[in-house]
């Protein structure tokens, strides 16, 4: 059996050092700080958590949650809605609500969707990404007028202001789609990304899902166009509204997916540079 003051190694090594209590004890504490102090974005270090009351970031990070919220919750009923009108046997009207209510429900994500990035690109200032002016106002700018668009669309999709401004809204999603691996690739090789390079990934995923909503957008109208063509649906044009119904079901799914990695990719932060090191840290990685 091995001496409690042997070092676990080969036999007959020399005792262990015996030192006065005091500088044992403060030996023992820096062992337990000194790992903590290569990780100064834990909570007990994070200086953010620290401060107690409302503060600017925190207000950004909850309109962040609450976006995400909104988006995944919402697209989850969709899913259901989408799923449920497929479903064989249902009437030409149970379909028809049921299209109805997931369109209705639809407008919260697409809400969520068009402030997403205004959000983000505010918080990704307090994670060390800086914004030349130019692209900054453009961040600020882009939120409230893509919702506007979005909800113009919504509730005069009857009438022709609303048809503008769905088509409006359209050709904004499409630039965003080109714009945002542009930005993230000169923001790469520019090092701008360098404090936080999971922003990158996550706008990656922002235009993944863009493009997933034009395909569902394209398959959505063709299913309205068929019921807008004859009041009832038999025999082959029901077989067709079904196929289309279960082809938008995957590609709903997978963006819920991407979806839900991005907010992951938000909470684990990869590779991010800490935003804050209190004064304590400083001082112990100084030893």
């Amino acid at each position: 059996m091995m001496s409690p003051h042997a070092w676990p190694g080969k036999a007959g090594d020399a005792p262990l050092l015996r030192l006065p209590g005091g500088v044992a004890r403060l030996l023992l504490a820096l062992a337990i700080l000194l790992p903590a102090a290569g990780h100064a974005d834990v909570p007990v270090l994070d200086a953010m958590r620290m401060t107690p009351g409302i503060t600017p970031q925190r207000l950004w990070i909850f309109i962040h949650l609450l976006l995400f919220v909104f988006w995944l919750g919402a697209d989850l009923g969709v899913v259901l809605a989408v799923r449920s009108a497929g479903r064989p046997g249902l009437s030409e009207e149970q379909c028809r609500r049921t299209l109805a209510l997931g369109h209705a429900i639809d407008l919260a994500p697409r809400l969520a969707a068009s402030l997403m990035l205004s959000v983000g690109g505010i918080l990704s200032e307090y994670v060390g990404i800086e914004h030349p002016w130019w692209q900054m106002a453009a961040i600020i700018v882009l939120g409230p007028l893509w919702a506007s668009l979005v909800l113009l669309a919504h509730a005069g999709f009857r009438h022709p202001f609303g048809q503008a401004a769905a088509c409006w809204e359209d050709r904004l999603r499409r630039a965003v789609i080109v714009i945002v691996p542009l930005s993230v690739g000169w923001s790469w090789l520019g090092g701008r990304l360098a404090p936080a390079p999971y922003i990158g990934a996550k706008l990656l995923l922002f235009g993944l899902l863009m493009i997933l909503g034009l395909r569902v957008r394209t398959l959505w109208h063709e299913v309205a166009g068929w019921r807008a063509a004859a009041p009832s649906v038999a025999g082959g044009r029901a077989a067709a509204v079904a196929a289309r119904l279960n082809a938008v079901l995957p590609l709903m799914l997978f963006g819920w997916a991407a979806l839900l990695a991005a907010a992951l990719l938000g909470v684990m932060r990869p590779g991010a540079v800490p935003e804050a090191m209190p004064a304590v840290v400083g001082l112990l990685q100084g030893w």
